[in-house]
C-alpha cells in the first residue's frame, strides 16, 4: 500500500489527509431474540448483488456491512459482534427508507440481524483528496 500511494502521489501530484467527520448511518446490530445463523459449509466466498438484492455465501459481518452500505448509499457499521462467515440472502424493496427506524431482516435460515436506525450519528474517518493532477504523458 505504502509503494502505491508513493506512486499516486509521484504521477498524479496526489495529497491526501484524514478526517474525522460526523454523519448518518445505518447500525447492523443483532436481533432481540439473538442471531440464529448457522455456520457457511461453503470452501469458496462469493457475493452477488443488485438493487433490492444480496446473496452471499460464507461472508463476514464486516463484509456483509461492506456490501450492504453500497446497496444503501449510506455507511453501514456493524455492531453485530458476531465472528465467523455465514451464507445470507436478503430482498428488499426500495421504499424502506420512508421509515428511519424501520427495520431491515436479513435472511438466512433464520432471521440474522437487522439493519435499523437510520439516521444514527455516526464518527467515520474520512480520506480527503487535497489536490490532484493529470498525469504527464510517458
Amino acid at each position: 500500500m505504502k509503494m502505491l500511494q508513493g506512486v499516486l502521489a509521484e504521477r498524479f501530484r496526489l495529497s491526501v489527509h484524514r478526517e474525522s467527520r460526523t454523519m448518518q448511518a445505518l447500525v447492523l446490530e443483532v436481533a432481540k431474540n439473538g442471531p440464529r445463523l448457522a455456520k457457511s459449509e461453503d470452501e469458496e466466498a462469493r457475493t452477488s448483488s443488485s438493487r433490492g438484492m444480496i446473496d452471499a455465501r460464507k461472508i463476514t459481518m464486516d463484509r456483509f456491512a461492506d456490501v450492504l452500505a453500497r446497496q444503501m448509499d449510506l455507511p453501514i457499521v456493524n455492531r453485530t459482534g458476531i465472528e465467523g462467515a455465514f451464507d445470507l440472502k436478503m430482498q428488499w424493496t426500495s421504499g424502506w427508507r420512508q421509515s428511519r427506524e424501520r427495520a431491515v431482516d436479513i435472511r438466512s435460515r433464520a432471521t440474522a440481524a437487522r439493519a435499523a436506525s437510520a439516521g444514527r450519528e455516526n464518527s467515520f474517518e474520512m480520506l480527503v483528496i487535497d489536490h490532484a493532477e493529470r498525469p504527464s504523458e510517458n
